[in-house]
């Protein structure tokens, strides 16, 4: 039941009309919205990472000018003539108190290292460094300075790894600017990478960075908690990470690396950078928004459209359907006036025109019924007049039949046989329309039928020329039979085979002049029998050939022909053979003769289906007679 009541309801064209409509505009709007909410995705994803690659880039190379900074710092406290001088005087106090704490002060220096001629520490100052980790008796710091000291370079810079830190340094020879001596003391100063300079880097430029070496990770935080808890991320997420890679990690977060190499140009530990991934979320949220926005306008749009296609389209539909119901419920037909667009207005007047056309056929119908009442009146008073007449007609031809034979040896009524033969031709032509009438009555109401079992076709053929074959040839033409075949048993009603023989065979000998010929021959197809009854007359001309086998239609005019008959013959004789199952045909040159061919099909039934019926097989007693009956049009002639 809510099937059918949900059936009923949105099996309908406008809900179609409106679902087909919302899923041509929903759907390709969906898929744009998708791509282009990924495509959007993916572009901001690789904008963002390009930037925090861009951002380590950076990192880096702030790492690199601290290395210039200090390149510049300490070009003036090289180039010192009495710096130079003091390192000869043995002076360590002087140095103390120009190279030390005072330039931490002014330039964030953490230590201080002079190297002499002997590559010996002369004078050290470190923040970070204490007597017992000397920094400058490294082979790291004298490879590097050996190898500044064989150099015409006026200093060199770069990262180092010692102990537990990583340090910016930058050295230089230790000799006056004018002078030509060549320099063999060195003066060294540095700052080490701590959680102070990493807060200026991310104070200064935004970038929050992390130094990673020997399983240690320098952070920006002093607080042992907040460092504690970034060291745990860091080592989360840097494990498997390649370089230069960027990965999104927790709390909204991108994160970074990238290699630092030392002044050697050999890595001592990773550059790690993590920016917030806020701004990417909110511009992504954004383009969701809009997204969602335009599929929610689209969505009303759509709604208020197909409603308003529905309005102007679907209506003139359903007033179209209730009109059609409303002549259907009422066995009326009425014209459809209606307005919308061209396609249905073209519909209603399709529907006019039918509406038009029926009403036409159905006064065509009424008049055809009218004639067919008129026509079965007119059959039924046939019929019923050659009732009427047959039954005088076999009185009268009863009476001649005994008055001739009571005067067959009275030579005196001898001269009155000419006579009697009239009146009974006469009344065989009479007996022969009356019995055509009423068979064509009972085969136009389906109760003529056969009495039909298995005959040797052949015999039958042969037997019923052959009874006619005196009569014909006392009219000097010439009957010849001829088949392929001498036996051959098919299915049917051998007196309705006589009766077509005899009406082909009357109708060859009307349009047959003396010594002209006619044929009768059979041909066994297989399946089919053949009967050919060809004649050598008159012919029959092409536009008569149509409706030779119409009722009532004759090749001759009625003032004109040179043969009596009613029309009846050929119709009858179609007929007849159709109910056998099989078909007549004819071919015919007006001047050259006719063939007609009968096909009949060659089956029989079983000894069980036979049908005993009270009647011998072939021509029974009554054959003369029957002839008579049917050559009686000649017979006038």
């Amino acid at each position: 039941m809510a099937h059918d009541l949900f059936k009923k309801r949105y099996n309908t064209m406008g809900f179609r009309g409106k679902a087909v409509l919302m899923l041509v505009a929903f759907i390709p709007l969906l898929i744009y919205l998708i791509f282009n909410t990924i495509s959007i995705s993916r572009t901001f994803l690789h904008m963002r990472e390009n930037e925090v690659k861009e951002a380590l880039s950076h990192a880096e190379k702030i790492f690199a000018f601290k290395g210039e900074v200090l390149a510049t710092v300490i070009k003036p406290f090289a180039s010192c003539e009495t710096a130079y001088e003091k390192i000869i005087e043995g002076d360590k106090r002087w140095f103390q108190q120009n190279y030390g704490y005072n330039l931490y002060q002014k330039f964030q220096v953490d230590f201080v290292i002079v190297l002499d001629r002997d590559g010996q520490v002369f004078y050290q100052y470190d923040l970070f460094l204490g007597n017992d980790d000397p920094l400058g008796q490294t082979d790291k710091v004298e490879n590097f300075t050996t190898s500044l000291l064989s150099t015409d370079k006026n200093n060199t810079y770069g990262l180092l790894k010692h102990r537990e830190g990583i340090y910016i340094v930058a050295a230089a020879p230790i000799k006056p600017t004018d002078s030509d001596v060549k320099a063999k003391d060195m003066l060294i100063m540095g700052r080490k990478v701590t959680p102070q300079l990493l807060r200026y880097i991310e104070k200064e430029y935004g970038y929050k960075t992390f130094v990673s070496f020997n399983d240690k990770i320098i952070t920006p935080y002093n607080h042992a908690k907040a460092e504690e808890e970034m060291r745990k991320k860091v080592e989360k997420y840097i494990k498997g990470f390649g370089l230069g890679e960027s990965k999104v990690i927790e709390n909204n977060e991108v994160m970074a690396k990238t290699v630092l190499k030392d002044i050697f140009d050999k890595p001592i530990g990773d550059l790690i950078l993590i920016q917030s991934w806020d701004f990417y979320l909110a511009t992504l949220s954004l383009v969701y928004k809009n997204a969602f926005k335009v599929f929610v306008i689209s969505i009303i749009a759509t709604i208020l459209l197909s409603t308003w296609l529905n309005k102007f389209t679907m209506r003139p539909l359903e007033k179209i359907r209730n009109s059609i119901h409303e002549m259907s419920t009422s066995q009326t037909l009425n014209y459809i006036e209606i307005e919308g667009p061209n396609e249905i207005i073209d519909l209603a007047q399709v529907f006019n025109t039918m509406v038009e056309n029926i009403q036409n056929e159905k006064r065509l119908n009424e008049d055809l019924r009218e004639k067919l009442e008129y026509d079965n009146l007119k059959s039924e008073f046939l019929a019923n007049v050659s009732h009427e007449l047959r039954t005088p007609l076999n009185v009268i031809l009863g009476s001649l039949q005994l008055w001739e034979l009571e005067n067959k040896y009275n030579q005196e009524q001898i001269k009155s046989n000419k006579h009697l033969k009239v009146m009974k031709q006469n009344c065989y032509r009479l007996l022969r329309l009356a019995n055509n009438l009423i068979d064509m009555t009972k085969i136009d109401s389906g109760f003529l039928e056969l009495r039909r079992n298995n005959y040797n076709i052949v015999a039958v053929v042969e037997d019923i020329t052959m009874s006619v074959s005196e009569y014909i040839e006392s009219h000097q033409i010439d009957l010849i039979f001829d088949t392929e075949i001498e036996e051959k048993f098919i299915f049917c009603d051998p007196d309705k085979i006589e009766r077509i023989i005899l009406n082909l065979l009357s109708n060859a000998v009307k349009c047959t002049k003396p010594g002209g010929k006619i044929e009768v021959n059979l041909k066994d197809q297989g399946g089919t029998i053949l009967v050919f009854v060809k004649d050598t007359g008159i012919g029959i001309q092409e536009e008569k050939q149509k409706v030779i086998f119409e009722r009532f239609r004759q090749v001759e005019d009625l003032l004109t022909r040179q043969h009596e008959g009613s029309g009846l013959g050929l119709t009858l004789t179609k007929s007849l053979v159709e109910m056998h199952e099989g078909t007549i045909t004819l071919e015919s040159k007006y001047g050259e003769g006719t063939t007609f061919i009968i096909e009949l099909p060659a089956k029989v039934v079983s000894d069980r289906e036979q049908v005993i019926f009270n009647k011998e097989d072939g021509l029974g007693p009554s054959q003369l007679e029957r002839i008579s009956i049917e050559f009686s049009d000649i017979y006038c002639s």
